[in-house]
């Protein structure tokens, strides 16, 4: 099955009219969107108790009665607002193109050590340094932690791609092999 010809060819609505399958994509995002809106911008009091009204998507109606709500939860709004971006990554040659940019890819490549780095940098360094730097004003205490630690996770995030990633990608490749051979 060729996905992105047939989302080309567009969604069959009535003999010979097709819709153009993006305008399903993006009217799925909105719906996430919208649905993020009205649960937490709109009526914030009510964002809780939407849970128990809408389950998610891996509950039924009366299962969601005891959760606990300083959990993070598989909420539709945001399942509905990747689907729809996804979709339209799939799908789209201008959104591919876009997010081919090398810096993108760049940074794709050393998501795992930013994300693993910058944790521990900022509950280590970026607490410890705003706790005794000398600056009056908070704001510029703010902002001068979170460029250092920027910088510190930078660099530690390329220390950790090439001493852990890199060798961790060498050997499961040549363990694969071996277990092809």
């Amino acid at each position: 099955m060729d996905f992105k010809a047939k989302a080309h060819r567009g969604i069959k609505v009535w003999r010979s009219i097709r819709c153009p399958s993006y305008v399903a994509y993006i009217g799925i995002l909105a719906a996430g969107l919208v649905m993020q809106y009205l649960w937490a911008a709109w009526r914030p009091q009510y964002r809780d108790d939407e849970l128990i009204a809408h389950g998610g998507l891996y509950y039924t109606g009366g299962l969601n009665e005891d959760f606990d709500v300083k959990q993070p939860q598989a909420r539709d709004d945001n399942y509905l607002v990747l689907l729809g971006f996804l979709l339209c990554v799939e799908t789209s040659d201008i959104v591919q193109w876009a997010l081919a940019n090398p810096i993108f890819v760049y940074l794709g490549r050393r998501s795992l050590s930013w994300f693993l780095v910058q944790s521990i940098l900022v509950y280590t360094m970026g607490i410890r340094l705003f706790q005794v730097l000398p600056i009056a004003n908070e704001v510029a205490s703010t902002v001068a932690c979170f460029f250092v630690v920027l910088a510190a996770t930078a660099m530690g995030s390329e220390v950790f791609y090439r001493v852990v990633e890199v060798p961790s990608h060498v050997l499961s490749h040549a363990t694969f092999d071996w277990i092809r051979d």
